[in-house]
């Protein structure tokens, strides 16, 4: 995991983490007590699911982006080769 700070448009939004992304179906848990921006760019993704809070994952229809993700909730990438992940808290 690789740790920094973002700054966009002048607004310092703390600490970027890059986690290293897991074995394909990958899901990440937002465990900060903050919500975060967390995107996924570049590899090859079939599937980005969202769940609230260990519910049910909801198919997004999309296949990368930047999605909100309060404290529990989850992100599930199915991927043939592995994106980029990257989050910031907010």
């Amino acid at each position: 995991m690789t740790v920094s700070t973002a700054t966009i448009n002048g607004c310092n939004y703390g600490a970027t983490v890059v986690p290293s992304v897991g074995a394909s179906p990958w899901t990440f848990t937002n465990t900060e007590n903050v919500p975060i921006w967390f995107v996924i760019s570049a590899g090859t993704v079939t599937d980005i699911s969202l769940a609230q809070s260990l519910g049910s994952l909801v198919s997004m229809g999309i296949l990368g982006g930047g999605f909100y993700l309060n404290p529990g909730h989850q992100i599930k990438i199915t991927y043939t080769l592995a994106p980029t992940a990257t989050y910031w808290p907010l």
